[in-house]
C-alpha cells in the first residue's frame, strides 16, 4: 500500500462524492455494508471496540454505530481527506467513534472485532495479507472476530469474463459506458490486487464430530474437495470447539469454566468442558463429570432445555 492512497487520484472522484459515485460501480453496495454489521450484531460487547480498516468516508463505520449502539468505532484510513467526510458523517454518534490517520501496517489496537469494506484489495501480496491476518489475530480480544467484504475477481477464463459483464451491466443502469467501464478497470489497476476466491482459501476447516454420521461424512468430503482444488491445507475441528469459538464475550464474563454440550438425538448429550479462553480441560465424552467438579460457575455454551437438570444433577453451579 502507498505512504498516501488518495481516492481522489485512484478512482477520479472526490471524497465528498465517492458514496454515490462507489453505488455506480459496485453492485449490491448496500447488501454487502449490511452483510457486514449483520455479523457483528450479538458478538461485540457493551463498550466493546470495533476497527474500521480502510474506513473510507465511514459508511460501514457508520452503519456499525448506528445498528449497535452499545459499541465503539476506530475509523483508520490512509486519505485524510476521505476520513474528514467520515468524521463528519459520524459526528452525531459523539465519543463513540474516533478516526486515526494510518496505514494497514500499523499497529492496531485491542478490539473486539476488525471489519473492511472494499479495501483489502489494495494489499499487494499474500505473504503483506497473511502479515495483516496475523496482526488482526494478535489484536483480537478472545472470541473476536474479522470480516470483510471485498471484490473477488479470476485473472482469466470463463469466471472472469462472466464477472466482467455482470460489472459493465451494472455501470451501464448508472450511465456509464462500455469504454468508460474498462477506462475504470485499467486505471483501477493500477492500485488494486484482485485474486480470486480459491486463492485465498489457504485453509479449509471442517467438523468432525461429534454428529450425524452421513452430515460428518458429507461435510469432510466437501471439505476435501475445496482443499484438493485450491491445495489448501486441510483442519479438523471439533463440534464443541466450534460451539465454544462462537461464543461472544459477554457470554464468557464471570465464568472460569465452559460446558459445551451438543445434544445426541438419543436422549442424552455429548458433552466437554473448557476454560473460559477455549482451552480443552477434558476429553469427550466420558468422565467429565468425575474428573472436574469445579466450584465456580459453569457456563453451559450450548444445550437443549430440558436437559439442564441433567448438567446441573452433579452439582456444578450453573451460570445463568
Amino acid at each position: 500500500m502507498p505512504v498516501e492512497h488518495r481516492v481522489a487520484g485512484h478512482l477520479g472522484v472526490a471524497a465528498d462524492d465517492y458514496d454515490r459515485t462507489i453505488r455506480t460501480f459496485i453492485p449490491g453496495y448496500e447488501r454487502m455494508v449490511a452483510t457486514v454489521v449483520h455479523w457483528l450484531d450479538g458478538h461485540v460487547p457493551r463498550d466493546g471496540l470495533v476497527v474500521d480498516l480502510g474506513a473510507g468516508t465511514g459508511a460501514l463505520g457508520a452503519a456499525v454505530l448506528e445498528a449497535l449502539p452499545d459499541v465503539r468505532v476506530e475509523l483508520v484510513d490512509i486519505d485524510p481527506n476521505m476520513l474528514e467526510v467520515a468524521a463528519t458523517r459520524c459526528a452525531a454518534h459523539g465519543e463513540r467513534f474516533h478516526v486515526r490517520h494510518a496505514r494497514f501496517q500499523d499497529e492496531l489496537p485491542r478490539c473486539h472485532a476488525v471489519v473492511a469494506s472494499l479495501a483489502l484489495h489494495h494489499v499487494a501480496t499474500h505473504d503483506e495479507k497473511r502479515a495483516l491476518y496475523r496482526a488482526i489475530h494478535d489484536a483480537l480480544e478472545p472470541g473476536g472476530l474479522v470480516v470483510a467484504a471485498d471484490a473477488l475477481i479470476y485473472p482469466d477464463g470463463p469466471e472472469r469474463a462472466r464477472m466482467i459483464d455482470d460489472l459493465f451491466a451494472h455501470m451501464a443502469e448508472h450511465g456509464i459506458s462500455g469504454s468508460e467501464a474498462t477506462g475504470h478497470l485499467a486505471q483501477w489497476a493500477e492500485e488494486d490486487f484482485y485474486v480470486p476466491l480459491p486463492a485465498e482459501l489457504d485453509l479449509i476447516a471442517t467438523t468432525v464430530g461429534p454428529g450425524s454420521f452421513t452430515g460428518i461424512r458429507v461435510g469432510l468430503a466437501a471439505a476435501r474437495g475445496i482443499a484438493l482444488a485450491t491445495n489448501a491445507e486441510e483442519i479438523g475441528v471439533t463440534g464443541f470447539e466450534a460451539v465454544v469459538a462462537g461464543l461472544a464475550p459477554p457470554d464468557r464474563d464471570g465464568v472460569r469454566f465452559l460446558l459445551a454440550t451438543l445434544e445426541s438425538r438419543r436422549e442424552d448429550l455429548y458433552v466437554q468442558l473448557f476454560d473460559r479462553l477455549g482451552g480443552h480441560l477434558g476429553d469427550p465424552p466420558g468422565g467429565v463429570g468425575d474428573a472436574y467438579r469445579p466450584a465456580e460457575p459453569v457456563q453451559v455454551v450450548r444445550h437443549v432445555a430440558r436437559y439442564i437438570a441433567v448438567v446441573s444433577s452433579r452439582s456444578w453451579p450453573i451460570a445463568s
